[in-house]
C-alpha cells in the first residue's frame, strides 16, 4: 500500500509542477492583483516591462475575491510548494527503509531508536494521505488512503 500511496503522491506532484509551469507563459514574474489587470504577471526580469502578460481580464470576472486567489496560486508559489512536498516524500521513503534496519544506530541522541523511526514514519504516512486525499476526486485515488481521524489515531 505504502508504494501505491507514494507513486500515486509523487504523480500528483508532478502534474501540479506541470501546470504550474506551463500557467507561466515562460514568464518568472510573481502574479499579482493590479488596477489595470485583476491578475497580472508584474515585473518580469526578462523584459523589464511591469505587465508582460495579463492572466485574467476585468470582463465582470473575476471577482477582487476571485483576483486575490488566482494571484496568490502563483506558479511560483506552487512550484515551492510542490518541491516542498517532494522533500517530505523522500524523507517518508527514507523512514520507511530505517524502519526495517534492525538497530538504526545512525540516529544520534534518540532513545529508543526503533520508536523514533516508528513514530517519524508513522507522522509523515499521516502527511502523504493528507496529500493524497487533496486529489481524492483523481480515478487513481484509492478510498484506503484516506487520512484517518486523528480520535481514531
Amino acid at each position: 500500500m505504502t508504494d501505491a500511496l507514494v507513486a500515486f503522491v509523487k504523480a500528483r506532484l508532478d502534474d501540479d509542477a506541470q501546470v504550474a509551469r506551463e500557467a507561466c507563459h515562460d514568464l518568472s514574474g510573481e502574479w499579482t492583483t493590479q488596477d489595470t489587470y485583476p491578475v497580472a504577471v508584474v515585473e518580469d526580469p526578462e523584459s523589464g516591462d511591469a505587465f508582460a502578460k495579463a492572466v485574467a481580464f476585468d470582463e465582470g470576472s473575476p471577482s477582487e475575491q476571485q483576483a486575490a486567489h488566482i494571484a496568490r496560486q502563483d506558479p511560483a508559489r506552487t512550484l515551492r510548494e510542490v518541491e516542498a512536498k517532494r522533500q517530505l516524500v523522500g524523507i517518508f521513503e527514507i523512514a520507511v527503509r530505517n524502519e526495517a534496519l534492525p538497530h538504526p544506530e545512525h540516529i544520534q541522541g534518540v532513545y529508543p531508536p526503533a520508536v523514533f523511526i516508528s513514530g517519524y514514519r508513522a507522522a509523515l504516512e499521516y502527511t502523504l494521505r493528507c496529500f493524497a486525499a487533496l486529489h481524492a476526486d483523481h480515478p487513481d485515488y484509492q478510498a484506503d488512503w484516506a487520512p484517518w481521524e486523528a480520535e481514531n489515531a
